[in-house]
């Protein structure tokens, strides 16, 4: 089911493709697995966690 839509759903996120591209942040951010993926896929950038972004400023290693 998820394949089927796969590149439907790629479209629909041109545009928060095209807003991280954009922004050029230092970090792009997410707590879903699959959109990481995506975000991954559609901007090659990698998307972290929150958490092992908070945990980075923090000072905190795995």
């Amino acid at each position: 089911f998820k394949k089927q839509y796969h590149e439907l759903s790629l479209k629909l996120a041109q545009p928060l493709f095209d807003a991280i591209t954009t922004a050029d942040a230092p970090v792009t951010a997410t707590d879903c697995p699959l959109a990481a993926l995506q975000i991954e896929q559609g901007t090659g950038r990698q998307a972290k966690h929150p958490i092992r972004i908070l945990a980075a400023a923090y000072g905190i290693e795995e």
